[in-house]
């Protein structure tokens, strides 16, 4: 059997994961070799103190 992560994947993979700060990289794998990745990557927002203040919102 051939090995899952060929250097092809291996370099995708190196590309993928450049730039990802919050999130993950999913495999898929058919019949032994690696059909599909999925590149899942979360944006985390900071949470400002006093937010409605700053908005111009009014607290409930």
């Amino acid at each position: 059997m051939s090995e899952v992560i060929d250097d092809q994947v291996r370099r995708r993979l190196n590309t993928l994961s450049k730039g990802l700060r919050y999130g993950s990289l999913h495999l898929v794998v058919h019949d032994g070799k690696v059909t599909q990745i999925e590149r899942i990557e979360k944006v985390r927002l900071e949470k400002k103190e006093n937010s409605d203040q700053t908005t111009g919102g009014t607290s409930p």
